[in-house]
């Protein structure tokens, strides 16, 4: 038995499922296989439902035009849930659909768990220069694929690797479902133990702030840890938490003005401007 990475192309129709206010940029999405919820969490921890009626939400991506996508491994499906909240369908994949993430260009990746070369493909995740992470939950085992394709294994010997996600400065964090264990590679897979003591640490998300955020699905809590690694609980009372994926905050201008004197040469004005965000 194994898994494949596939891309999605395959657009269907389905029923629309239940779904509450809007989203907002940097909430918190979780996906509470169990009680087949996504909820959403706002900075302060506050927690509503998002979009209810899934047999079994695992995956969760944003894609750059601010649509949700859920796959929903129980249903075979991934939904599609756009920024005014219409929920649609769109791809069946029935061998079970399970990690997401998008990349520059769009394009959905989707981890599918039963079957194909890749033994119980868990989690997803793209660097910065578009290469493909994903985390092989039963062959222990975090693959790396380049945007050509090429694969080669970036990391071995870990008991179940789940949740996979990238800081601000490039190191891969992957949880370790079975041992509790959240592992911290840099670039060229150098590894060490950034925290333990999560019960079945399932999927990892962080925040503009750096702060990590990783879901239990054996304690049903979502905890958040420092850069430093200090441990706090973010959530509780969550029925089986999977994965977790923060809302983009769309990019703005910060800083658009200039005062000098207009010159030309080796003095000559060049105005600018920065661009802050996380969204695609």
């Amino acid at each position: 038995m194994g898994c494949r990475l596939v891309l999605i192309a395959i657009a269907w129709s389905a029923a629309l499922l239940p779904l509450s206010l809007l989203s907002a940029p940097g909430d918190l999405y979780e996906s509470d296989l169990a009680s087949g919820t996504i909820f959403r969490f706002a900075a302060d921890g506050t927690q509503s439902s998002f979009a209810s009626g899934l047999t079994a939400p695992v995956g969760l991506a944003f894609d750059g035009k601010g649509n949700t996508f859920i796959s929903d491994v129980g249903a075979g499906t991934i939904v599609k849930v756009a920024p005014d909240g219409i929920q649609s369908g769109f791809a069946i994949i029935p061998d079970g659909p399970a990690g997401l993430a998008f990349d520059d260009s769009g394009i959905l990746f989707v981890a599918v768990f039963n079957t194909g070369t890749i033994l119980n493909a868990a989690g997803l995740a793209i660097d910065r220069d578009g290469n493909l992470f994903a985390a092989d939950l039963g062959g222990g085992t975090i693959f790396k694929f380049t945007t050509l394709g090429i694969k080669s294994v970036f990391a071995a010997g870990l008991s179940s690797p789940a949740g996979l996600a990238f800081d601000s400065s490039g190191n891969l964090f992957a949880s370790d479902n079975f041992n509790g264990t959240i592992y911290k590679f840099t670039a060229d897979g150098t590894k060490s133990t950034f925290a333990s003591g999560v019960s079945g640490a399932a999927g990892l998300a962080f925040d503009g702030a750096g702060y990590l955020f990783v879901a239990s699905n054996v304690d049903g809590t979502i905890v958040k840890f420092t850069p430093g690694g200090t441990k706090s609980t973010f959530a509780l009372g969550l029925s089986q938490a999977t994965f977790l994926a923060f809302e983009p905050v769309p990019q703005k201008l910060l800083n658009v003005s200039a005062r000098a004197f207009v010159q030309g040469g080796d003095n000559v004005l060049i105005g600018g401007f920065i661009v802050g965000g996380n969204s695609l």
